[in-house]
């Protein structure tokens, strides 16, 4: 019986010889290979999971070849999963510091992490690396603006323009600092003075991204939520709503979104047009609770206990244990409870 079994192992290896190890050169062609599959999924929105696993192998067969970790932490991090891809970029970092693109990457995915002084940390050495390109001067410039560092901040996005006159986001990220600085400053004059630039600064990169190119959408209604803001830190309530009015549908009934222009609108003293924003929310999106207990909120504070009731009993039918429903059970009268 062993012998048997034995001829059958033997005929079978012979059918099926094992493949031979994978060499070195081999492992870089395939990884160039998986860089341009990777590439082209992300730009035709196409799953990129399944080239892990072969990336995975191949820096696990040769953990000193850098490009196997960052290709590695460019999918995990495609993937939404920043803490493993960050990790993968610090690998990649061991073998070879000294590439402004990689510290770039590894600068990004600590932001999203929540270690903004690693995040710090990597810009500054992108810059150092490579201080002609702009995109890291700007994400330098976010991180010290984020840090309170609003001089630093000016400088990087400031150097950024005379790099890339056209890069949008150092103007954006200039009205940021501008915005901030009103924030604290107690001289009216001034304040108004450095609320005109943070205008300024939202319109003109608004107005540097292209019309027609629909991968800048999301850019253009991150740009016009800052203008708005800016508006509002001024005190021009009818000028942000208006901006976040014009937003389209899909981006005006954004939750996020929804809470600023309810802000603008109870501002210029319309808490039920706020109410009724959030109403139209809640038919759009039928499977979210929240939008009910704010517009049943706003209805509330608007005076207008029948609309803030019908939200409210909307809420408890179909969400009794939402947080909301208890502080919202009172709208509604005891006989339809």
């Amino acid at each position: 019986m062993l012998a048997a079994a034995a001829v059958g192992w033997g005929v079978w290896r012979s059918a099926n010889p094992a493949e031979p190890p994978l060499t070195r050169q081999q492992a870089v062609e395939q990884l160039t290979e998986l860089g341009g599959r990777f590439s082209a999924a992300v730009e035709n929105h196409r799953d990129v999971r399944p080239m892990l696993a072969a990336t995975r192998a191949i820096a696990e067969r040769f953990p000193d070849l850098r490009s196997a970790h960052q290709l590695r932490g460019q999918i995990r991090a495609q993937l939404g999963e920043t803490e493993h891809a960050y990790d993968a970029f610090q690998r990649a970092l061991e073998l070879d510091p000294h590439d402004a693109e990689l510290q770039n990457l590894a600068g990004t995915a600590a932001s999203l992490i929540g270690r903004p002084d690693d995040a710090q940390t990597h810009f500054l050495r992108a810059t150092a690396l490579d201080p002609d390109d702009a995109r890291f001067r700007i994400r330098l410039g976010d991180t010290l603006l984020k840090a309170g560092r609003l001089d630093e901040a000016e400088s990087e996005f400031t150097h950024a323009l005379t790099l890339r006159l056209m890069a949008h986001a150092a103007d954006a990220g200039l009205g940021d600092v501008y915005a901030a600085r009103a924030r604290s400053s107690d001289d009216p004059d001034h304040r108004s003075d450095l609320l005109r630039r943070a205008i300024s600064h939202a319109e003109t990169a608004l107005g540097k991204l292209p019309d027609d190119d629909p991968a800048s959408a999301a850019v253009r209604t991150v740009y016009a939520r800052k203008l708005a803001r800016h508006y509002h830190q001024r005190g021009d309530a009818v000028q942000a709503s208006a901006i976040v009015e014009s937003l389209p549908e899909a981006d005006r009934f954004d939750p996020a979104v929804l809470a600023e222009l309810a802000t603008y609108l109870d501002a210029r003293g319309q808490p039920v047009v706020a109410g009724l924003q959030y109403e139209l929310a809640a038919r759009r999106d039928p499977t979210n609770p929240d939008l009910l207990a704010q517009g049943a909120r706003w209805f509330r504070r608007a005076g207008d206990p029948d609309a803030a009731r019908l939200l409210a009993e909307r809420l408890v039918a179909g969400w009794p244990n939402h947080p909301a429903a208890d502080e919202l059970r009172e709208e509604s009268p005891p006989g339809r409870r």
